[in-house]
């Protein structure tokens, strides 16, 4: 495709639009490497919030699983008391 066929994003130098994917094209190859990168970055940020979330949500499931062997044993030795 030629730089001829695609629209002017108005407002954004060497922005371009795609008539036919209506995809943004970046004619400007130190732009584009900034947005790739600060694309990933944003990326692994996510990546990194998920992975910190399941592991809350896994000390959480251990917790509950402690709490319930702690008060089992309470329970039992209570009756061994009686």
């Amino acid at each position: 495709m030629d730089i001829n066929d695609l629209y002017k994003v108005k407002d954004k130098q060497n922005f371009y639009r795609d008539p036919v994917s209506k995809a943004i094209i970046i004619n400007d190859e130190e732009k584009r490497n900034a947005y790739l990168t600060q694309r990933d970055i944003a990326m692994k940020q996510k990546l990194n919030e998920i992975k910190v979330n399941n592991d809350i949500n896994n000390i959480k499931s251990e917790l509950d699983d402690i709490k319930s062997v702690l008060t089992e044993l309470i329970t039992i030795i209570k009756q061994n008391k009686e």
